[in-house]
């Protein structure tokens, strides 16, 4: 029994309770989920994590090609869309952005 992330290259859990092995639906520990961005082309979208740029999944915002913080706002590839937005806006409380897993199965 687990009560806490599993360590490993990315902390991970399971996202059922029972047997994992029976189930294997997990995710990865301390994702954020950002309830709005500014800037960008997304209109104030929120970010939709994990997002694929330039091959690479990510899940939280990056800075990969941009001077700041940034994610896509649609599900899947980025180059797909082209939709993406600010991480960090001005009128954004930190406080707002809620914990969560993400990735996994």
């Amino acid at each position: 029994t687990y009560y806490d992330c599993c360590t490993g290259s990315r902390p991970w859990c399971a996202t059922r309770s029972g047997v994992y092995e029976e189930h294997g639906q997990w995710g990865y520990c301390n994702c954020k989920s950002y309830s709005s961005t500014c800037g960008g082309t997304a209109a104030g979208n929120a970010c939709v994590l994990p997002f694929v740029y330039r091959d690479i999944k990510y899940y939280d915002c990056t800075t990969a090609n941009h001077n700041q913080l940034w994610c896509a706002t649609e599900k899947g590839n980025y180059e797909d869309h082209e939709k993406w937005g600010n991480c960090h806006c001005p009128t954004e409380a930190d406080s707002e952005s809620v914990p969560r897993t993400c990735g996994g199965s």
